[in-house]
């Protein structure tokens, strides 16, 4: 584990830092989580 990240309450330092490095916020969202979310209900899709 990086030094910066210590658990759950440092994931706002990880997108601040892709957005320090140029990261658009779109491809943030999807980063930190929306291309998990993604896959998860294209694979096993949502229940009713």
């Amino acid at each position: 584990m990086p030094g910066w990240f210590g658990g759950n309450r440092d994931f706002g330092n990880l997108a601040d830092g892709l957005r320090a490095h140029g990261f658009a916020d779109a491809d943030v969202r999807k980063v930190m989580g929306e291309n998990w979310l993604s896959f998860f209900e294209r694979s096993f899709g949502t229940q009713a």
